[in-house]
């Protein structure tokens, strides 16, 4: 049986998408964020070692994330 995991989606740099794959300066000068479901898409292979349930909450970035956050992070 394969574990159950929890994908929450918060936005950052796990979620910006750069203009190429090999974009890792000025990635987020694009402006665009990936949802939780949007980043599990683009690796089907987890399917084979875990049910991963994506968890929408906000794509905010990483420097915005502060305790109110955390607290409605934790209520999930």
């Amino acid at each position: 049986m394969k574990p159950v995991v929890a994908f929450i989606g918060t936005g950052g740099t796990i979620s910006s998408l750069g203009k190429d794959s090999l974009d890792v300066v000025d990635y987020a000068a694009q402006g665009v964020m990936l949802h939780a479901d949007q980043i599990l898409a683009r690796f089907p292979e987890l399917r084979q070692v875990a049910t991963v349930i994506p968890v929408p909450y906000r794509n905010v970035p990483s420097f915005d994330i502060f305790y109110p956050q955390w607290r409605e992070l934790v209520l999930l």
